[in-house]
């Protein structure tokens, strides 16, 4: 591989880009023109943005002038607003204007629940958005209808009691002497936006005219007012005085626009870079040049790569010059941090390069332009929930959140661009690691991908499907196929997912223990063996279910038995990387007490034993014995590691689960059988779950006490680094020793017996 061909590919690559005017407008013009004009039509939308008043009814305000020395409700100047110092700000009085009964024509009523009817009819038709109502026994301690005067120390609130005194609503309960007095009550819908609106400004009016009628109460009886209000609260907003207003909004929006934009300006290039050549007919020209594959990916790959950071970069320069101009007017907007574009760029070459890669080796397998869409706009889809994670509420920076794909880069910038340098830093590393990795595994598979002349030159075949149907029948082998395995696994998820969302919270140890026999029998085991009749002539092979060596049994028991200190030792490392919050948790002890009330026998037979066979069937069997069928040994080793990850619920039991599942598909491609992986997979869960209950009665607790201490997982504490390591050291040798490290699945051994990566 020669630097200078990569260049010439490259050169190649941007000269017919730049030759094609589709380009040029998406990376270069597009950006000067819509966000000038987003800007501008949000400038004039800006009106629309404006709170509007909302209406008020009131009923029964006559009933206030009956009470005593009470703080003024309206305003003395205007009969439709209420008094301003009920407002935080003087602008926001005119925010509620009243409407007085006799404007819409309401009037005391002989049948008080007709008129309550006609009331609500009036706010769910928004000729009223809310309404308000004075009860005729309303007053406060120490306030009510005039009477005689009592005594002081007598805080029995008073309530009228005359014919004259009743409202236009009912009340809903009655008030009698001792009791709490009628306050009064609001009528709105949840059904309207703006009823609502009006609901929220009418609650914070009433209020502060409680607040005020408190104070009023307690003055009249020769309380302080220090002791009311001891002392003054000043807020001030630091972000107005270090230069930061409007750094929030820019921080959520820029790196989201920036990632966004990268896969955009990624896609086409790759689709002309592969499928628009294979429609002009200039890739076989190309790959007959003394240029190699892998110089021919990575020149095209860096061609790709700048048009993507351009086309980001272009896009993120005119959404800030846009806002800088025109949007730093509005109150709600700040100008842009013009730091932002050095630590934008900063991320910006690894995005457009993982972008690149994974562009390129999902193009590589189009036959056409339309095809390649096809295949590019799901991946586009499938990483926006990784882009708008970090910009919900509760997402916050952490070691762990730092690990997630394009999350963390995303958490990274905003808290560069929000000002939070100096604590954010040391999280960009493992960031940028994550993402370098990624971009590793996308160049990697993009090379692969052209190095595949079943998959550069892939015809074009219209098969009906009972042809199709009839073909998989009759054309089966002993192994189902890669494709096969794929639609099987995607299959028994779907089958999971909708298990476990419909399955019911369990309330003994005897129904939950049916629920997991159950789901385990109808999610994994019926569907692997099912799948395994359709797609293979011998189900028993698609199954690795192949006789073993009575050591290879032995050796699995302890193997399962050493590697449990490091299993545990990593599932505390997550746990603690990835809390699963408060809700999950307190989710976990119930079940936990559940489980709790079963014996260890019941434990070792429906947690441990049922899912060893149940699962092993279906991920280590069926999919892993699929994804051999291209003699991919490591391919198919961590696709049935993912999808039996992914089977799982928590992020915590995933990521477990991915490295649970590499040893134990190891297993199976060394030993040649599925049965010592589900001896590993029984004797490892069993032992978690008794060394999580750490039973006195049970045949292992000894065991894990001798090895280390009784570990609860869910608990701070975990086994000594020594002890994890010394066990995975012996661990390997007994590996070694039992299985070897070569293939011994005789359908897809490869020749010369090396195991094809």
């Amino acid at each position: 591989m020669t630097l200078r061909n990569i260049i010439l590919v490259a050169g190649r690559e941007i000269r017919d880009h730049l030759r094609d005017r589709r380009t040029i407008a998406m990376m270069l013009i597009l950006p000067l023109v819509l966000y000038p004009v987003l800007a501008l039509t949000v400038y004039q939308l800006a009106q629309f943005l404006e709170e509007k008043p909302c209406r008020v009814l009131v009923l029964g305000s006559e009933h206030l002038a009956q009470c005593g020395d009470l703080p003024p409700l309206f305003d003395e100047q205007s009969t439709t607003l209420f008094h301003p110092s009920l407002f935080s700000e003087p602008r926001r009085q005119r925010l509620l204007r009243i409407v007085r009964p006799a404007e819409l024509g309401l009037y005391p009523h002989p049948e008080p629940q007709k008129l309550r009817s006609e009331v609500e009819e009036l706010i769910a038709s928004g000729r009223v958005d809310v309404a308000v109502w004075f009860p005729p026994g309303f007053g406060c301690f120490g306030v009510g209808p005039r009477r005689p005067p009592q005594d002081p120390e007598n805080l029995t609130p008073l309530r009228s009691e005359t014919e004259s005194d009743r409202g236009v609503l009912p009340p809903d309960s009655s008030t009698t002497a001792g009791e709490q007095p009628a306050g009064p009550e609001i009528l709105y819908s949840t059904a309207s936006d703006r009823s609502q609106i009006a609901y929220g400004r009418l609650q914070a009016v009433l209020d502060r005219w409680r607040e005020q009628c408190r104070r009023r109460q307690l003055a009249a009886r020769g309380i302080p007012q220090e002791l009311i209000e001891p002392f003054p609260v000043a807020v001030a907003d630091v972000a107005v005085s270090v230069g930061r207003r409007g750094a929030a909004l820019w921080a959520r929006l820029l790196p989201v626009l920036l990632i966004i934009w990268a896969a955009t300006g990624a896609l086409y290039p790759a689709i002309d870079a592969c499928a628009g050549e294979k429609e002009r007919g200039t890739l076989e020209t190309l790959l007959v040049s003394p240029a190699g594959r892998t110089e021919i990916v990575l020149g095209k790959l860096c061609a790709v790569t700048l048009f993507s950071a351009a086309t980001a970069l272009a896009n993120v320069v005119s959404m800030m010059v846009s806002g800088w101009l025109l949007l730093t007017s509005l109150p709600q907007f700040g100008p842009p941090p013009w730091s932002a574009l050095a630590w934008l760029s900063l991320v910006l070459v690894p995005i457009s390069l993982l972008f690149g890669g994974l562009s390129l080796a999902l193009a590589a397998q189009a036959r056409s332009t339309r095809e390649a869409q096809y295949y590019l706009m799901p991946m586009v889809l499938l990483t926006m929930p990784l882009v708008l994670l970090p910009v919900t509420a509760g997402v916050e920076l952490s070691w762990g959140t730092s690990l997630i794909p394009l999350s963390g880069p995303v958490l990274v910038l905003k808290s560069f661009l929000a000002g939070q340098i100096g604590q954010s830093w040391i999280y960009l590393f493992p960031a940028l690691g994550v993402t370098f990795a990624l971009c590793a595994f996308s160049v990697r598979w993009a090379v692969r991908q052209f190095h595949s002349e079943n998959i550069l030159f892939r015809e074009a075949e219209v098969i009906s499907l009972p042809v199709l149907l009839r073909r998989m029948w009759w054309q089966r082998e002993s192994r189902p196929t890669p494709a096969q395995a794929l639609v099987a696994a995607f299959v028994i998820l779907v089958i999971k997912m909708i298990w476990s969302l419909r399955a019911p919270m369990p309330d003994s140890f005897h129904t939950f223990a049916q629920m997991q026999f159950t789901a385990q029998l109808v999610a994994f085991a019926l569907p692997a063996v099912l799948f395994a009749i359709i797609f293979s002539r011998r189900p028993a092979v698609a199954l690795n279910l192949r006789g073993c060596p009575a050591r290879q049994i032995i050796a699995a028991v302890v193997l399962a038995l050493l590697i449990q200190p490091i299993g545990a030792t990593l599932q505390q490392a997550f746990l603690q990387l990835w809390n699963p919050g408060e809700v999950v948790t307190s989710f976990l002890q119930k079940i936990q007490a559940i489980v709790d009330t079963g014996s260890h026998w019941e434990l070792l037979f429906y947690l441990a034993l049922v899912p060893a066979v149940c699962e092993e069937l279906a991920f280590r069997g069926l999919i892993l014995s699929g994804f051999l069928g291209g003699r991919r040994i490591l391919r198919g080793v961590f696709l049935s590691a993912f999808f039996f990850a992914v089977a799982h619920t928590l992020l915590v039991q995933q990521l477990s689960a991915f490295l649970l599942g590499i040893v134990l598909g190891g297993i199976v491609v060394t030993s040649g059988s599925l049965w010592p992986a589900i001896v590993f997979h029984a004797v490892y869960n069993g032992g978690m779950l008794l060394a999580a209950r750490g039973g006195a009665d049970s045949p292992l607790h000894w065991v894990f006490t001798q090895l280390g201490r009784n570990f609860p997982i869910l608990s701070p504490q975990a086994y000594p680094y020594g002890l994890a390591i010394g066990a995975a050291i012996l661990a390997l040798a007994l590996w070694w020793w039992a299985f070897g490290w070569k293939v011994k699945i005789p359908e897809i051994v490869p020749p010369e017996g090396k195991c094809s990566p």
